[in-house]
């Protein structure tokens, strides 16, 4: 039978439907999340810019260097780049999900996998949108944000940066929710893992990449949080969203793999109290309950139990772990190099 429509409506037809209260997030489609984001944080950069020409927000213009060494002129094209950044990256961590659930399903015993990992409930998604609204207008009432005063409900400025920054509060609320509920759906697959060779790992690889692919957008997000830190204005707000990206990254590396990590050791254990019943029926010079053991003498027995107590029980293989340490060095970089940056200014400009 031939599906109208052409292919693309064949493969949609194909994706299970998903109930009532859940939502399909878009995956950029063919667009890269890298250039949606490019784009969003940029045209966003762009309506700042005029805005800020327009109503005369800062001297100069945006061909002058007065322009981009006061705070408020770069300090808008940071901001927007950390829009851009948590966009796409939202957008690439759903992408990345789907491809990685297809990677690990020879790896499960049982067809268990959610039928889009990349749905989300409208429920929580209408939780982030209220959260990021909630902690814009906050950030912006924050008297730190106006050491020269409070400029007014009516303030121009006032109010596209409230605006500005509750697009912001929601895009990184969004793309929390999206790492913790793909972080959670993968660890809620451990106990429907089928580990044939707990010696090679390589099945469940699809995990580790996920759980990098968190830390990336995390480090980002907190390397633009560094760069803004070095505005004199809101410094106290700037550390506090610093502090929690660092935490979440942790969080989003080791998320996702809880539960495999949970299936290996019961694995180890089981093996080893497997083994060790073997070795003592050996020593006591009667049968092991488990026939596989007859052939192998002692010393096999004890190579053996040395060789699963040192077993791995992460999903993690060196590549993954040295690429963890990379963006984690990146992310420390970041913040050093503001400090630095910041003291630079300070003896530069007094």
């Amino acid at each position: 039978m031939r599906c109208r429509g052409g292919p693309r409506r064949a493969i949609l037809s194909a994706v299970p439907d998903l109930p009532r209260s859940q939502v399909r997030l878009p995956n950029g489609g063919k667009l890269s999340p890298v250039w949606i984001g490019l784009a969003t944080g940029g045209s966003l950069a762009l309506v700042s810019i005029a805005f800020t020409q327009i109503f005369d927000w800062v001297e100069g213009t945006p061909l002058e260097l007065r322009f981009w060494a006061e705070p408020r002129g770069w300090f808008d094209v940071v901001v927007c780049g950390l829009f851009g950044w948590t966009l796409g990256g939202g957008l690439a961590l759903v992408r990345g999900a789907r491809h990685d659930l297809e990677a690990l399903r020879p790896a499960l015993r049982v067809d268990a996998a959610p039928a889009d990992i990349g749905a989300l409930s409208r429920r929580s998604l209408f939780g982030a949108a209220a959260a990021g609204l909630v902690l814009g207008i906050g950030i912006n009432f924050t008297p730190a944000n106006w050491p020269d005063g409070f400029p007014g409900l009516r303030d121009g400025f006032f109010l596209w940066a409230t605006l500005r920054t509750i697009l912001i509060t929601w895009a990184m609320c969004t793309t929390g929710l999206i790492a913790a509920t793909i972080a959670t759906r993968f660890s809620r697959l451990g106990p429907t893992l089928r580990i044939d060779d707990p010696l090679d790992l390589r099945p469940l690889a699809p995990l580790g990449r996920s759980a990098l692919r968190s830390v990336a957008v995390w480090v980002g997000i907190s390397a633009f949080l560094a760069l803004m830190m070095i505005a004199p204005f809101g410094r106290s707000i700037f550390v506090g969203g610093l502090v929690a990206s660092a935490v979440v990254a942790v969080l989003a590396f080791v998320g996702p793999v809880r539960g495999a990590r949970r299936r290996l050791v019961e694995l180890r254990d089981g093996e080893l109290a497997a083994v060790r019943t073997a070795l003592r029926a050996r020593l006591d010079m009667t049968t092991a309950p488990d026939s596989r053991w007859s052939e192998l003498s002692v010393a096999d027995l004890l190579a053996w139990e040395h060789r699963v107590e040192g077993l791995s029980t992460w999903p993690f293989d060196t590549t993954t772990i040295v690429r963890f340490g990379i963006y984690s060095a990146i992310g420390l970089g970041s913040w050093i190099g503001a400090a630095l940056v910041e003291r630079a200014l300070g003896a530069a400009f007094g």
